[in-house]
């Protein structure tokens, strides 16, 4: 039974060693192009505050019409519904009864 895991393991490290390759040393400091700017000693990080107010100023002036009128979508719906399910149509106040038949 040994021997049988003795030969997966050989295997496995013999098809590791053909696939994957591992370079003898990693780059200290991988080159990223927002290092020299937002690591800059004065300037870096007020520049990275003005980014993350842009940010959320486009994200909440995005959302607030998208969500009026997702709100206003389902109050339109939602007074349809309920008021076809309580026997009037598109929510009036009238029921159906009322109405005349031409």
């Amino acid at each position: 039974m040994l021997s049988e895991d003795d030969i997966i393991e050989h295997s496995l490290d013999d098809l590791l060693s053909r696939s994957l390759h591992v370079p003898v040393c990693l780059s200290p400091t991988p080159h990223r192009p927002d290092r020299p700017v937002f690591a800059a000693p004065v300037v870096g990080h007020p520049l990275f505050l003005l980014l993350m107010l842009g940010v959320i100023q486009a994200v909440y002036g995005l959302g607030a019409p998208l969500q009026e009128g997702l709100g206003w979508m389902l109050d339109q719906a939602k007074t349809r519904w309920i008021g076809a399910a309580a026997g009037r149509p598109s929510g009036l106040g009238r029921p159906v009864s009322c109405w005349r038949t031409v």
